[in-house]
């Protein structure tokens, strides 16, 4: 799933801060129509980024021996 949102040029985190909101609330788990017996592992935000990057992070030059 983490593939295809950032393929589709969308961004992504996972929050558990939302899970674990939804493990107290009796109104959350209403709302996403789970029983009082189910609970939320894991939830994944979507949407589209603020930010664009126009290149990675710097990093060292590797040292490669061929033999």
């Amino acid at each position: 799933m983490e593939t295809m949102v950032y393929a589709q040029g969308l961004g992504m985190l996972y929050s558990g801060f939302l899970t674990r909101a939804v493990a107290h609330s009796k109104e959350m788990k209403e709302y996403l129509k789970l029983n009082q017996d189910q609970e939320a592992v894991a939830c994944l935000v979507v949407g589209y980024p603020s930010i664009k990057y126009q290149r990675t992070v710097p990093r060292k030059e590797a040292k490669i021996v061929w033999r």
